[in-house]
């Protein structure tokens, strides 16, 4: 059966509109980062980060090239 929307913009949806879902999923990316599973760690921030300011605001506010947060 095929999925109607993909899994990343449901969970981005979701974090937009929860503060705590997107806690949540810091602190789920910081454990996994912390148990060696770098993939899905950066994976979790990126969602993180598209669904709050976005990478080119991030790479504005800290200075960066807008590549070098992603």
């Amino acid at each position: 059966m095929a999925l109607t929307r993909s899994f990343r913009d449901t969970v981005v949806k979701r974090a937009q509109r929860d503060p705590a879902f997107r806690t949540a999923l810091v602190e789920e990316s910081v454990q996994n980062f912390l148990d060696g599973d770098v993939e899905t760690a950066l994976g979790q921030i990126r969602d993180v980060v598209n669904a709050t300011l976005g990478f080119e605001a991030l790479a504005a506010a800290t200075g960066l090239p807008k590549t070098s947060p992603m």
